[in-house]
């Protein structure tokens, strides 16, 4: 149990730095002084797409190192140990814009920090995930554990995001929480290495790294068609769960009319129902296929953001059809995050490595995440000029659509039999 703990604080704490940065980056960006915005929310948008290619390009050149080091006798907790403090410190630099800062200083700033934020994000990341495999050997029911507890902590951290952040932003500003969340979860990132001595050493013989090797072995699942279907139902959802974050602070102010802290009463819901249905889905998983499942939570999902418009018409500016609508999404997310390893490990074929495909949907997911920001950030400064909170209700809408439109697509694209059969199969 306490290497569990331990192994849990770290996903904890990196998830709790990086749903803070998506969750205000955009409010914070749009922040008015005097009727002057301090960054610009369509700019910083753009500039996270920007950085999220730069952090998906990373990912191997991460995991190269951390072998690398293995190789000379080293544990990937040495890499964790010097990257932590990197994401605290990008974290704080990224909120210490001021409005009488000149443009060029606060643009510095924030530059810097989402340099910084990323790189350290990126290189404690690969190394720490990589435990799983260090930690477990051939223990498979240790390994299905740690995993989990990765899952646990990104609904943990979102939970605690939604409902402490807000009240932190409220009572004091930006800057000073993003210092706070900061120091707090800096301990927890050095949590998981003190697991150094119970991970064996391990004798790895890796080839040397390349960029050219690394892109051709990304292309590889690219040419597999089921693993294309599987990459554009998810891509959907994570770019709409991601607009949905980014969103959610400007939605309750300019929509709800509500102040910031209010965002917990209304993704707070989304968060109880997702964990309280972890309960439910073994059942489900027993009676129905896990392809069946993935398919019928994405379709849901894709018609809950739908009805983000026309619920604005019969609500009549009341949160309640909102909190209702929100907490209806904690069910189906809860299978899409449940199943997102296991859609990928099923498109396999046997024998390919599992690291190339999950390579490519960390790529992949990065890239359009960084896409859904960018929009977001948009859509907010459309709202801001032309004083129409409409706009942020078209966006969430219109993410529902895609997510309807990549499911119409991805079902077109050729399969082979047994697994079309599979996600037909009740």
């Amino acid at each position: 149990m306490k290497r569990k703990l331990l192994y849990l604080s770290g996903q904890l704490g990196l998830m709790l730095q990086l749903r803070f940065f998506f969750q205000w980056i955009l409010d914070f960006s749009n922040y008015r002084v005097d009727h002057q915005v301090l960054l610009g929310a369509g700019s910083i948008g753009f500039t996270l797409l920007i950085f999220r290619l730069f952090d998906a390009i990373s990912d191997p050149l991460a995991g190269s190192l951390s072998d690398t080091l293995l190789q000379k006798g080293f544990k990937r907790t040495f890499l964790m140990k010097v990257a932590a403090p990197f994401i605290s410190i990008g974290l704080v630099l990224i909120f210490s814009s001021k409005h009488y800062y000149l443009p060029f200083s606060n643009w510095l700033l924030v530059i810097s920090g989402l340099f910084t934020f990323f790189l350290g994000y990126t290189f404690y990341c690969i190394p720490y995930w990589a435990l799983v495999d260090d930690l477990g050997q051939k223990d498979q029911d240790l390994k299905y554990q740690l995993s989990s507890a990765l899952g646990l902590g990104i609904f943990l951290a979102t939970a605690i995001g939604f409902v402490a952040t807000p009240i932190l932003v409220q009572n004091l500003n930006f800057q000073y929480s993003a210092v706070l969340i900061a120091l707090l979860t800096l301990p927890l990132l050095y949590l998981p290495t003190l697991l150094d001595e119970t991970i064996p050493k391990i004798a790895l013989t890796a080839e040397a790294f390349s960029f050219k090797r690394a892109l051709v072995k990304l292309m590889i699942p690219l040419k597999n068609k089921d693993f294309l279907r599987t990459i554009l139902q998810l891509c959907s959802v994570q770019m709409a769960f991601t607009a949905l974050t980014s969103l959610a602070p400007i939605f309750v102010v300019d929509v709800l009319n509500r102040d910031k802290g209010y965002i917990a009463f209304i993704m707070g819901p989304v968060i109880l129902v997702a964990l309280a249905s972890f309960a439910l889905l073994p059942k489900l998983y027993r009676k129905f296929t896990s392809n069946f499942i993935l398919l019928c939570s994405i379709c849901l999902i894709g018609l809950l953001f739908i009805l983000v418009l026309p619920i604005s018409v019969v609500s009549q500016g009341s949160p309640t059809y909102y909190i209702l609508l929100f907490g209806l999404l904690g069910m189906p997310m809860a299978s899409v995050l449940g199943l997102e390893a296991l859609a990928v490990t099923d498109v396999m074929n046997e024998d390919e490595e599992a690291g190339i495909y999950f390579g490519a949907f960390n790529f992949i997911i990065k890239a359009m995440n960084g896409f859904a920001i960018m929009i977001a950030g948009y859509a907010i400064d459309l709202s801001s000029t032309y004083q129409n909170p409409a706009i942020i209700l078209w966006t969430l809408t219109a993410f529902g659509l895609l997510v309807m439109l990549m499911v119409s697509i991805s079902m077109k694209i050729g399969t082979s039999k047994d697994t079309q059969a599979n996600f037909l199969e009740i």
